[in-house]
């Protein structure tokens, strides 16, 4: 089985203001991070393990690298909001552009607390999503936007999105309140290849109860 290493460290001192806001490794190209681009050519040179090497003592930065913070490696976006006695999980979110100029949430959220709560909307800017099929967040019963078990979908339509940019994404719920996250468009292509702007179907019980 072969084995492979891949250099991910550094501070990216050369390619500032690039890397002022993200670091090295993330940086965006051609609608992808570098570092995935280096991931998807070593799987098709053959290469089934990967080591990623993320030390920093070259750079010099030590203990106070701004890489250090970096707590989560996917490209989705991962916050936990625990306002007014809630615990909500949202997991690997992020948008996709469409040939058609729409972009598409990708991503899952799911209520972990003792009671239920409702999505009540997703904008980015003044731009809100159409929002169809679940919104009720039920205790441990996700909401999935996009992929085999989807039960909900949100598309911002005709908003021409460019690959590659983060932009800051508002999701609003009826107990847990407003969150803010800046999450990363990605283009249609790998896992995100079928993704289209069409609509689900929600559940008969998709309300908070009065």
């Amino acid at each position: 089985m072969a084995v492979g290493i891949l250099l991910v460290g550094g501070f990216g001192t050369r390619l500032k203001p690039l890397t002022d806001e993200s670091p090295k490794p993330m940086l965006p190209v051609a609608g992808l991070p570098v570092t995935e681009h280096q991931i998807l050519a070593a799987k098709k040179a053959g290469i089934h393990t990967l080591v990623l090497a993320t030390s920093l003592t070259a750079c010099g930065a030590g203990q106070n690298a701004a890489t250090r913070n970096i707590t989560q490696v996917t490209d989705g976006v991962e916050v936990t909001i625990t306002e007014n006695g809630s615990k909500i999980r949202i997991l690997n979110m992020l948008l996709v552009a469409t040939e058609t100029g729409d972009a598409v949430l990708v991503g899952t959220i799911v209520n972990q607390g003792a009671e239920a709560d409702q999505l009540l909307g997703i904008a980015v800017g003044g731009n809100q999503a159409t929002l169809t099929g679940e919104r009720l967040l039920k205790q441990n019963a996700p909401v999935r936007f996009e992929g085999d078990s989807a039960n909900a979908k949100a598309v911002f339509f005709g908003v021409t999105p460019v690959a590659g940019r983060h932009v800051k994404l508002s999701i609003g719920f009826a107990r847990a309140g407003m969150v803010t996250a800046e999450v990363i468009i990605r283009d249609k292509r790998d896992d995100y290849k079928n993704i289209t702007s069409g609509t689900v179907s929600a559940s008969p019980d998709s309300q908070l109860p009065e």
